[in-house]
């Protein structure tokens, strides 16, 4: 089985931007897990915050996800600063079964 990574907005940025100071860092790593052939999962509230190239698998958030996430929120209520977003992208990564993330 193919390895699965979850990109989040700010592992795009870190990667795109060679001004960040851990830019080299992530992309030796994107690269290395391109080259291994795994595969790359990222979703439409991500995508609206960062650029793709067109080889990603994009994953909507459902309103089935959507629920599942709002669920979260409730229960990570004393946790404010994770952002919603944060919270779909969890549910994605529960859904397909990714364990491996890249972010800030």
């Amino acid at each position: 089985m193919k390895e699965k990574l979850f990109i989040d907005t700010w592992g795009w940025v870190v990667l795109h931007n060679k001004r960040e100071p851990r830019h080299a860092e992530v992309d030796r790593f994107y690269r290395k897990w391109r080259l291994r052939g795994g595969t790359i999962y990222t979703s439409d509230y991500i995508f609206d915050e960062a650029i793709h190239q067109g080889y990603l698998n994009l994953e909507w958030i459902s309103p089935e996800r959507f629920s599942k996430a709002r669920e979260l929120r409730f229960r990570f209520a004393d946790k404010p600063m994770i952002s919603f977003t944060d919270l779909t992208s969890m549910i994605v990564m529960k859904d397909l079964s990714i364990k491996s993330i890249l972010t800030r």
